[in-house]
């Protein structure tokens, strides 16, 4: 009886020694990584972005002949240059971006017929892991050619040459890796700092809507 008891431990000892032994062997069990936004080439460091965008803007101060409407359709070309590659935590995690701006288009109502002219913008993407839409912010200065000024009544486009500053927010809604389309609301202004004698200004809204393609 004590022989089947000391035989009996000896199977389990020898059996728990070498259970690890055994695992031993196994191979490593697999690591799932979650996808990170450092792999995303749409917005790694020194990626470019092209965007191509339609839309409209209006006046939103118009009071009279001597400011009147200035409304203008708008088709914007934009090339950006990813500065960073996303970092951060929480909803601010994302990266800075760059972009060289071309605009044109008829003006709709008021003085002039159309408008043209290139800004440098600024924009900060907020990027989670993963995330299917991404918000941004942005801001931008530069000059625009219109033929408002020809009309010699109104007091708030004085000269060919104004100034463009602006600022807008938008969202990219990804569809592949290197595609998104784009939703942006902006806002403008022109005026020529006191170029002229007429320099009233002209502030205006507006939104785009386009499609961007990452190199």
């Amino acid at each position: 009886m004590v022989y089947r008891v000391l035989a009996a431990a000896c199977i389990g000892w020898f059996c728990l020694g070498i259970a690890p032994l055994a695992r031993a062997g196994d191979p490593p069990p697999k690591t799932v990584v979650a996808p990170s936004s450092t792999d995303d080439p749409a917005f790694r460091r020194g990626a470019l972005d092209f965007q191509f965008a339609e839309g409209a803007e209006v006046s939103i101060q118009h009071t009279d002949i001597i400011r009147p409407n200035f409304d203008y359709q708008l088709t914007v070309f934009r090339l950006g240059y990813m500065v960073d590659t996303p970092h951060g935590s929480n909803f601010l995690r994302g990266n800075n971006e760059f972009l060289l701006e071309a605009i044109g288009g008829p003006v709709t109502h008021g003085p002039g017929t159309a408008l043209g002219g290139l800004s440098i913008m600024y924009r900060r993407n907020f990027l989670s892991p993963g995330a299917k839409a991404v918000p941004y912010f942005q801001v931008g200065g530069g000059g625009i050619y219109s033929d408002a000024s020809h009309d010699k009544v109104q007091q708030a486009l004085g000269s060919d040459f104004e100034f463009n500053l602006q600022a807008g927010v938008g969202t990219k809604f990804r569809l592949s890796p290197r595609w998104s389309a784009d939703a942006e609301f902006s806002y403008r202004h022109f005026s020529n700092a006191h170029i002229t004698d007429r320099n009233l200004g002209i502030n205006g809204i507006g939104g785009l809507i386009g499609v961007s393609r990452a190199f």
